[in-house]
This record gives structure tokens, C-alpha cells and sequence, in this order.
């Protein structure tokens, strides 16, 4: 049987060579070279892999001929080509960068008309910016600007940065009015005794875990070094000087409770093992003691004639959790034995200041938070009112709201009450537009607040006790300057500023925040870099001083 296949395999072989020796020899086809014109270079790659033809490129800017479109080749259309040849095709790389503009009236345009513009003649540096003050309604194309590559061309050519404004509507920039006399016009000096990273980020530069002055003292081994240089450098007696030469005759000093160079120890500072809480837990601090800097600072307000809210910014137990309370995410205050300290200190801090004639008023407490009932915090002013009463019959005494000044009527009975029996009080509201909820807000939107809203604030207890914006600012949701040019956003913050400046003019008074910040950011905040720019005015001199 296997003789048979192998018989049967040879005869197929000799009938396969058979058959081979029989049938014509075929040549390859030709390859006919095609009219590339007008073809994308990635069809003409596509043509060439197909046929086994070897593409070259060579890109040229045209503006006769859309990018990627072929406009010439080295082989005529018709000719042969083998297998392999080389064939070479002429493309546009897009218009030429360097080319002239003719540039159109854009006036009535859209944006969208002007995005089409900027498409047709590929143009592809542009912006679109929003802008304020002007005489247009809203939305309408305003101007256009041409920052040239080469400021010797007469022409612009298509590579400048080409851009577009359009009106944001018209911004009313009030006139601040000084005019009234009796009013309590100053800044705060915050960020000096009582530390915040976002004030002076540098000292907080290298320093694990400091969110607040007192892990910063705890995690800084140079603590006392550092923070003695930062009281000679933060604020000098120039700072006075200047606040004086423009008319400035108050300022708000918040001074920690640890003033003398306290120690505070695990108790006090109520260790937090939570996740994401900061830990103070088999720690004590000592504060360091800053007399002698804040004794200065009095003085230095005596010589310029500037008098002195000392306003008690931090407490034992922590009162709101915020940095500013010196012990972040902390707030117990409530404690009868944080209450009672915080008196004793009040107590001994009004004896000290009796001696210059700047200290003008004390505060109770800044911002204490929400954790403080309402009955704990209204009992604590009383008592630390009757204190002071005790040492200085004759200094302004100042409350804050504790962030509830909507319970009007709870206030009103406080403050009427012929028990309390107040004299020279003033009630402190913080208002800012940067905290809480203010996504859906514009500029017209914030003014439109100050001017009603704030304005209730202000006057909610005229008649009853006086108020002052112990602190408020030109602060606003970054949102906000998004799209605008570098003008109009400076126009935004000093048409903000003038509007408070007016309502809060119709209260007894109001402090800045803040006298300066130590980083490029936030000029908002900081009254010497806006007075240096105009936004702010430049002279605050009231016509009579308040007794």
C-alpha cells in the first residue's frame, strides 16, 4: 500500500511541473501616478502604502491652500512608477504665521461671528476678555487690542495675540463720602500678636503640622527667636507713621490671651485623636510673651495720636476653632473654667492698659463660634463688662455677634435690659463676602447686598446700641476674575470697597481687615497696597473725634 502512495506522490509532482512548464509567465502592472492636488497628505500616505509607492512630504505655510492639503507633486500625473519608486508631494502646513491680517469692523459682531472670523484666517492667539464701565449693554462687542510680535510692522500679521472685549455692563464707582463726623474709621493690625499662616506663609514655611500659633510653638524649635523677629518686622512705627499721615486714627489690635507667656496644658488644650483633627494630646505650650512688643504698640499709637480697640482675639479652650483662635478645630470655651480664666485675663489686661491714653476701648472676645450657647456667651459679656467697669469707667466696650446677629430680638433684650445697664458699648459684626455661599453671585449681585442686606446689618439696632463692622474687606470669590481684563478687575474692587465704605459709614464705625499681608496674593486684604494703587482713599481724616 505505501509503494502505491508513493507511486501516486511522484506522478502528481511530474503532472505539477507539468503544468508549470505549460502556463505564461505574467509581468506586474505598472503603477499609474494619480493627481494628488487638492488630497489630504494622509490619503496621499494612504495611496502610497496601497501601491508600494515610497512617499515623501515636504510642508510649506500657503495661504492659498487649507492646512494638509497637497497643492503639488515632483511626478506628473499619467506616469508609471514601480514598485517602491519614491514619489514626492508639496502639502501646506496652514497659513503663513507671519502673514498680514486684514482686520474688519467688529462692531454689532458676536463672539460667535468673531470666532468664525478668527477660524477663516487661523488665527490662533486670541482672548476674550469681560470689561466694566462702559456706556454699552450688556454682552456688546466693545473694543479689540493687538499685542504685535514685531511693533515695527505697520500690519498685523496672523501669529499676534489678537484680543477682544466685551461689555460686562456698566460698574458704579461711588464716591466714598467722609463727610460724617463722630465716626470710628480704622484697621485692624491682625496677623502680628496672634499668628495665621495665610498672612505671613513664610513663618509657617518648614514647619510640620503648624495650622495655628500654638503648633507652631509646639512643632518650632526656634519659636521665640522667630516670632520676636516677626514682632519688630511685621508692623513698625513707619506703619504707624503712615497710618496717621493719611487720616487713619483707629486701629483694632487683637492680642492672644496668653499675652504674659502663658502655659497651656494637655487639658487646656483638649487633646483630638479624630481622624483629620489636629492633635495637641501629651503636649503643654508656653506661649512667649510679646508685653514689651504690644506696650510698644501702644505707645507708638500715643505719639501719632491713634487710639487703641485691644481686642482679645483668642481664649482658653479655643472659642471658634479657627486659626485665628490660636487652636484650630477646637471650641470650648464654654467650659466654666475657660469662661472664668478668660475673665481673670480681661481683669488684669484692662489694669495694664489703663496706663496709656491710646486705649480707647477693649473687646470681649473675637468671634466666638457657634459652639458658644448664646446664654453661656451673653453671661460672659456682662460679667466681663462689670470688670472692666471695675478698673476704667470710661472705655468703649465691644461685643461681638458670635455670628448671630439674625436673632434680633435675643440681642435687643440683651442690650435694652435695665439689669445689663450698658454704657459705651458697641456691638462688632464681621461681614465678608467670601465665606458661606456665593456661587451664584456677581459683582452687581455683592454690591447689590452691601447695599441692602448689609446695610440692615448695620442698622438692624439703631437706637439701641451702636454698631461697628469690626472687620470686613475688598475680598471676593476668585470666580469672579475670571474673563476680566487687568483694569476692570481692579474697577471691580474698588467699586465693591466704595459701597461698603458708604453703608458702613452709616454705622458707628468700622475696622479693615487688614493692615497688610505678607504675600503677593490677596491685595484685597491689605490696606497699604490699596491705598498705593487708588482704590481705596487716600485720606480717611474724620472732621471731629469720637469720645
Amino acid at each position: 500500500m505505501k509503494k502505491i502512495l508513493s507511486v501516486f506522490a511522484v506522478f502528481l509532482v511530474l503532472l505539477t511541473f507539468a503544468g508549470c512548464d505549460e502556463a505564461p509567465v505574467e509581468e506586474d502592472d505598472p503603477i499609474v501616478v494619480i493627481d494628488f492636488t487638492g488630497m489630504s497628505f494622509i490619503e496621499v500616505l494612504q495611496w502610497g502604502n496601497a501601491n508600494k509607492i515610497s512617499v515623501k512630504s515636504s510642508g510649506d505655510y500657503r495661504d492659498d491652500v487649507l492646512p494638509n492639503i497637497v497643492y503639488d507633486q515632483d511626478i506628473e500625473p499619467g506616469s508609471k512608477l514601480e514598485e517602491w519608486d519614491e514619489l514626492k508631494v508639496f502639502y501646506s502646513r496652514g497659513y503663513n504665521p507671519d502673514g498680514e491680517i486684514t482686520v474688519p469692523d467688529f462692531t454689532g459682531l458676536t463672539k460667535e461671528d468673531i470666532l468664525s472670523w478668527l477660524d477663516e484666517n487661523d488665527i490662533g492667539k486670541f482672548r476674550f476678555y469681560d470689561t466694566f464701565s462702559l456706556d454699552m449693554e450688556l454682552g456688546a462687542f466693545v473694543k479689540y487690542q493687538v499685542e504685535q510680535i514685531d511693533d515695527s510692522l505697520t500690519n498685523f500679521v496672523r501669529r499676534d495675540q489678537f484680543n477682544f472685549y466685551f461689555s460686562k455692563g456698566e460698574l458704579e464707582i461711588e464716591t466714598v463720602d467722609f463727610s460724617s463726623t463722630g465716626k470710628v474709621r480704622g484697621v485692624n493690625l491682625g496677623g502680628w500678636f496672634v499668628l495665621e499662616s495665610w498672612m505671613s506663609p513664610e513663618l509657617f514655611d518648614g514647619i510640620d503640622d503648624a495650622h495655628d500659633e500654638t503648633t507652631w510653638i509646639i512643632n518650632n524649635p526656634n519659636a521665640e527667636a522667630d516670632l520676636i523677629e516677626h514682632w519688630e518686622t511685621f508692623i513698625t512705627e513707619e506703619d504707624f507713621q503712615f497710618l496717621s499721615e493719611i487720616g487713619i486714627d483707629y486701629i483694632r489690635l487683637p492680642i492672644p490671651w496668653w499675652m504674659w507667656g502663658d502655659t497651656a496644658y494637655e487639658d487646656e488644650l483638649l487633646p483630638h485623636n479624630q481622624d483629620g483633627v489636629i492633635t495637641y494630646k501629651d503636649y503643654s505650650v508656653t506661649y512667649i510673651n510679646s508685653v514689651y512688643y504690644i506696650d510698644q504698640a501702644m505707645t507708638w499709637a500715643e505719639e501719632y495720636g491713634i487710639d487703641v480697640l485691644v481686642d482679645l482675639h483668642t481664649a482658653p479652650g479655643g472659642q471658634n476653632g479657627f486659626d485665628n483662635g490660636g487652636l484650630s478645630g477646637v471650641n470650648e470655651f464654654a467650659k466654666p473654667e475657660h469662661v472664668n480664666q478668660t475673665l481673670f485675663k480681661i481683669r488684669d489686661m484692662v489694669q495694664h492698659f489703663n496706663q496709656f491714653d491710646s486705649f480707647w476701648g477693649f473687646e470681649l472676645l473675637n468671634e466666638p463660634g457657634w459652639g458658644v450657647p448664646l446664654d453661656v456667651l451673653q453671661e460672659f459679656y456682662v460679667n466681663g463688662y462689670n470688670i472692666i467697669r471695675a478698673y476704667n469707667p470710661d472705655v468703649w466696650v465691644g461685643m461681638h455677634d458670635g455670628f448671630r446677629s439674625y436673632m434680633e430680638n435675643e440681642w435687643t433684650e440683651f442690650f435694652e435690659s435695665t439689669e445689663n445697664n450698658f454704657e459705651k458699648v458697641f456691638f462688632d459684626i464681621h461681614l465678608y463676602h467670601v465665606f458661606g455661599e456665593w456661587t451664584d453671585f456677581d459683582i452687581f449681585d455683592h454690591i447689590e447686598w452691601v447695599k441692602v442686606e448689609d446695610f440692615k446689618a448695620v442698622h438692624r439696632w439703631d437706637g439701641i446700641v451702636p454698631v461697628i463692622v469690626g472687620e470686613w474687606s475688598g475680598g471676593l470669590p476668585v470666580v469672579l476674575y475670571e474673563g476680566l481684563d487687568f483694569e476692570s478687575g481692579a474697577e471691580m474692587k474698588e467699586a465693591f470697597l466704595s459701597a461698603q465704605f458708604n453703608v458702613f459709614e452709616g454705622g458707628f464705625g468700622h475696622f479693615f481687615w487688614n493692615y497688610q499681608i505678607l504675600q503677593g496674593s490677596h491685595m484685597e486684604w491689605d490696606i497699604v497696597r490699596l491705598v498705593e494703587a487708588g482704590l481705596v482713599p487716600t485720606d480717611w481724616s474724620p472732621e471731629e473725634e469720637t469720645e
